[in-house]
């Protein structure tokens, strides 16, 4: 069987090696009839060096692809070779489907993971299975598939957890890790992130006598110290993050006959860029020299261009402008020799951002302009901080129009950043939640296991006479247990419920403190009209989360039995008359259709807060879930002795199953609007609940593609006299 295996995959190389020179052979007989043809004696001399440069490429590419073929035909034989040792062929494997996969050729990838997995159990080692489940779980996170890599980490842990095998155990924790710090999650990935220090520390003691195995596990050591103190560094602990890129220096230092090239380069760039930060460029300065050093020694353009950039930084701390500018140019020029659009445009804008410091505005403007037709939209970093100098330069060169326009596009990418943290923060609560309800689920079975036994005992120790007795007692005791899990299950709702508020508080107030830093770096630069605007706009922010606050406030009274429902007569038109102009303005930005149909007034008794806040929640997720030209309405009329309030719209409306599960608090509900509107999916509860405390039901109508409509109904005031 063994030996069909290689047959065929010596084949499959040499037929691609064959269609090759097919295609080389075939471009040759073109040129042959061309050449049948006359020729202009003017274009002759262009066609020839034409033809010579085509000819040139198709056959390189030919030769690489066929050194190509070569390469990997060898590494299947070596792979598939029973005469190699165990080890050497596990090596070959995982080249195989690195190589595969890097070339995103799903096919192959898979065809060797699975002869992987097979040699791996036929040499019954859970190692060599586990270390081929994390390459088939680094090739999704190649190709963007985050929970697929995860799956496949999950299951090689499943296969080594507990029996010793350190270094594979490191490696698959540094990948999850990996894996959760692009998806922001911090917490999750530094958990893992420190498990895989913890074991790359006992393999390092197991091996510290065998150097061939303990200086890797050195590099991974290093790799991973950094990695948190990155963590640190996005969560703005200047400190933390220093103290963890410091430890990792005494890695190096501990180990000097390794040489760390490149990651050492890293490293020292890192430490330096905290100095930075900490406004402490004479320490940053020897860090910044030696990982130039180390760049120039490893020959690595990107540890280069990192090195290079902190000079430009460092001395622009300095204020010595004219240097900074050379220093970014350099990066610069290195960032387009690797070819990279993302070290490319980190280096323009601060190349941009030293021209600022000069005062060269017509130079600074054209790097902006260059920027924004390069840097996508998603970099919100990146975005922020071009926004940012562009609002500035305009307002210092008196362009207010400009300046405003600029201050709201940093203002648009600030609530993006900070909806996006939400969000984030939002799953990362989600799965602890469930991790959370699991475990307390195996508690519960294990809790009523152990009361079973003991009530088993009792039973059986125990008199007859007392069998009535015992029994209502474990009745009682049942009684007990049962409401006691309940609560447990509310209280664990809840607080997943002030979780989330506490985000929907946090956020905007940090928004708030960022714009206001903002505007205070900025107020000598801004003239006096233009400050009042930005007092005026954060004012009304600030009255918006005020609101928030009070509502969010007494929702959570009422739950904890702290009534403050009180009712009273009022006009409930009148009280919404500045929440429909809002949403006509709304409507107007989104280009949705918004009428509202009421009489002139409707005196109704209840909570005016509560019952303004509901119909507020409504007309807002009508306008959030409406597309261009769709239609939003707003309808008030009497019906006997109450009103009927229903606000509609021709939006996205709902399927069926998320009908069931719209008002459930343990579950998600938060969907993004038509035009990428934010929201946490608890007002439609928040406003079940004031309604119910009117006696009044939210009723719902709706269908997947063609609107929805929310209406109840509120006791009028003659009603109640």
């Amino acid at each position: 069987m063994g030996k069909k295996i290689k047959e065929n995959v010596i084949a499959n190389c040499e037929e691609r090696s064959r269609k090759q020179s097919r295609v080389v052979t075939s471009y040759k007989l073109q040129v042959a009839k061309l050449d049948c043809f006359g020729r202009c004696p003017r274009n002759d001399a262009r066609l020839s060096f034409f033809l010579t440069v085509f000819f040139l490429f198709i056959a390189f590419t030919a030769r690489a692809q066929t050194a190509q073929d070569s390469l990997l035909q060898r590494i299947a034989q070596k792979a598939l070779s029973e005469e190699l040792g165990d080890f050497e062929r596990r090596t070959n494997y995982l080249d195989l489907i690195s190589r595969y996969s890097n070339t995103k050729d799903r096919e192959n990838t898979f065809l060797w993971f699975n002869k992987a997995v097979d040699f791996a159990r036929e040499k019954k080692s859970l190692e060599f299975e586990a270390d081929f489940m994390g390459s088939i779980g680094w090739a999704h996170v190649i190709w963007n598939q985050s929970d697929s890599a995860l799956l496949y980490y999950d299951k090689a842990l499943k296969l080594i957890e507990g029996k010793g095998f350190y270094r594979s155990e490191s490696e698959l924790y540094r990948s999850k890790g990996t894996i959760y710090l692009r998806l922001f999650f911090y917490e999750t990935a530094m958990e893992y992130l420190f498990k895989a220090l913890e074991m790359n520390e006992r393999e390092m003691e197991n091996n510290k006598d065998d150097k061939w195995k303990y200086d890797p596990m050195v590099g991974n050591k290093l790799a991973i110290l950094n990695s948190i103190a990155n963590i640190y560094n996005n969560q703005s602990n200047d400190n933390k993050s220093l103290e963890f890129f410091l430890r990792a220096k005494e890695v190096m230092d501990d180990n000097p006959t390794i040489a760390f090239g490149r990651t050492g380069s890293m490293l020292y760039s890192n430490i330096a860029f905290i100095y930075l930060k900490k406004n402490e460029p004479e320490q940053a300065f020897p860090y910044i020299e030696q990982a130039y050093k180390m760049a120039v020694e490893a020959k690595h353009n990107q540890a280069i261009y990192g090195a290079l950039l902190r000079y430009s930084k460092y001395y622009a701390v300095c204020e010595e402008y004219s240097t900074a500018l050379r220093y970014a140019k350099e990066a610069l020029q290195v960032a387009r020799e690797t070819g990279f659009a993302e070290l490319i445009n980190m280096a323009e804008i601060e190349v941009m951002e030293v021209y600022y410091y000069l005062k060269d505005y017509k130079s600074a403007f054209a790097c902006g302009e260059r920027l924004l037709l390069r840097e996508p939209e998603e970099n919100l970093k990146d975005l922020r901080r071009i926004y940012s100098l562009l609002m500035r330069m305009y307002a210092l060169t008196g362009d207010q129009k400009n300046a405003n326009r600029y201050w709201a596009k940093e203002n648009e990418i600030v609530a993006k950043m900070t909806d996006s943290n939400m969000q984030n923060a939002l799953q990362e609560m989600e799965v602890k939640y469930d991790v959370q309800q699991k475990e307390l689920e195996i508690t519960r079975k294990q809790v009523t296991i152990d009361r079973q036994q003991k009530q088993q005992l009792i039973f059986i120790g125990g008199l007859i006479a007392a069998g009535l007795l015992l029994s209502l007692l474990g009745y009682i005791i049942m009684q007990r247990t049962r409401r006691n899990r309940l609560l447990a299950e509310m209280n664990a709702i809840k607080d997943k419920f002030f979780s989330i508020i506490s985000h929907d508080l946090k956020n905007p107030a940090i928004a708030q403190r960022d714009s206001l830093h903002l505007l205070v770096e900025n107020a000598d630069k801004l003239d006096a009209n233009t400050v009042s605007a930005y007092y005026r706009l954060l004012l009304k922010s600030a009255d918006s989360l005020v609101d928030l606050l009070k509502n969010l406030l007494n929702w959570a009274q009422i739950q904890t039995g702290r009534d403050i429902y009180q009712p009273s007569s009022f006009d409930l038109v009148g009280a919404l008359q500045s929440d429909i102009e809002v949403t006509k303005n709304m409507a107007e930005r989104k280009a949705v259709v918004f009428e509202a149909t009421t009489p002139p007034s409707a005196i109704i008794n209840g909570d005016e807060n509560m019952i303004v806040t509901v119909v507020r929640n409504l007309l807002a997720n009508a306008v959030k879930f409406t597309t261009k030209g769709g239609k939003a309405t707003l309808d008030i009329s009497p019906s006997g002795t109450t009103y009927i309030v229903s606000v509609a719209d021709t939006g996205t409306g709902m399927t069926p199953e998320q009908i069931q599960t719209l008002f459930r608090i343990d579950r998600k509900q938060s969907r993004e609007g038509t035009a990428g509107e934010k929201g946490t999916g608890l007002g439609l509860i928040v406003c079940k609940e004031f309604l119910e405390k009117h006696g009044s039901t939210l009723h719902l109508e709706s269908e997947a593609g063609k609107g929805s409509r929310f209406w109840f109904e509120v006791s009028s005031s003659s009603s109640n006299s």
